[in-house]
């Protein structure tokens, strides 16, 4: 075994507190005034009665573990720089999101042209600017399917944004602070039959993958109760719910969970794993199928703007596939999710 498998073994027993810790080389001027003063205003309406309020800004912050006081001299802790910092990244390099889109289903496939990356980007700065900018542009970069109605078209994501952002949030909240793995980042990848959120960390305390929806076990405590105060988390125990059920609206697969010891991974897929990418048209299809409920030959003829032969094939294909299944006969034949 390595250090860090060792060490997240022993972890495991004890509560960690790294969030907790002083950034010694920040200072209290490394934080958003206006960021801060936003946040205790939320804090007071919702805890007006709270005994502190009295007290000077900078005792605030120390009662809050914002900050803490060192040698005399104030330091954000971890987690009150990652959430109020003016650019957190000056002093933690590693602690961001990157977004890494891959031409084929695997890291080696190589494009065409012979790059394996399609794209490659990085987001940085506080916890909410960081989950905000890579929930948007992943899904403005996910391939779509294209309904018409009437004279407008609504473009429908391959994965639905409250899924994508709930496996993003877990991760920046969920993920190891230790000082093994601080040098690590976040990743978000995306495949062409899969997207895939993997974190730094596998999951903490008594919680197995098998009992996700049941256990709870909070790895980072200061850092999830000030994303609690912000709303970018609603209720713990909440998000793998959340990433279910919006996957199952969509009748997609389940997002499948994968416990590494040394990193969590959470994988969206547009079919079952094992099946190959579905193809611009069959996109179109599903969409239109989970919008309206199901599809005839002459709705999908008419969708896809191909003959009526053509049309039945694309449907019968996706039927023995398993992405539709098929219900009436004859004139009544309609295709719905399986």
């Amino acid at each position: 075994m390595s250090d860090y498998e060792i060490y997240s073994f022993i972890s495991s027993r004890t509560q960690p507190t790294f969030d907790e810790e002083p950034v010694l080389r920040a200072t209290l001027q490394d934080l958003d005034r206006a960021k801060l003063e936003k946040y205790l205003a939320q804090r007071k309406e919702a805890r007006p009665n709270a005994v502190y309020w009295d007290q000077p800004f900078e005792q605030i912050l120390k009662q809050l573990q914002i900050v803490v006081e060192v040698d005399g001299i104030l330091h954000p802790t971890l987690a009150g720089l990652l959430m109020f910092g003016i650019y957190p990244q000056i002093f933690e390099l590693q602690l961001f999101i990157a977004y890494l889109q891959f031409y084929g289903t695997t890291t080696t496939e190589e494009a065409p042209s012979g790059e394996r990356f399609l794209d490659n980007r990085k987001f940085e700065g506080t916890i909410k600017e960081m989950i905000d900018g890579a929930v948007t542009y992943v899904m403005a970069n996910m391939r779509k399917g294209s309904l018409i109605r009437g004279v407008t078209r609504q473009d429908i994501p391959e994965y639905p944004e409250v899924a994508v952002r709930e496996a993003i949030v877990n991760a920046v909240a969920h993920r190891d602070y230790s000082h093994f793995v601080r040098g690590s980042h976040i990743q978000v990848r995306m495949f062409a039959n899969r997207l895939e959120v993997e974190n730094p960390g596998g999951l903490y305390g008594r919680v197995t993958v098998d009992k996700l929806q049941e256990g709870q076990s909070t790895r980072n405590r200061l850092l999830m109760h000030l994303m609690e105060d912000v709303h970018l988390v609603e209720n713990r125990g909440s998000g793998i719910d959340a990433m279910r059920d919006a996957m199952q609206k969509r009748g997609l697969p389940a997002p499948v969970f994968e416990d590494k010891r040394t990193a969590f991974l959470v994988k969206f897929y547009q079919v079952k794993p094992g099946s190959l990418a579905l193809s611009d048209a069959e996109l179109k299809i599903l969409a239109y199928v989970k919008e309206y409920g199901s599809i005839r030959r002459a709705e999908a003829e008419k969708l896809l703007q191909i003959n009526d032969t053509k049309a039945g094939y694309m449907l019968q294909k996706m039927q023995k596939s398993g992405l539709l299944r098929k219900e009436g006969r004859f004139k009544e034949t309609r295709y719905l999710m399986p």
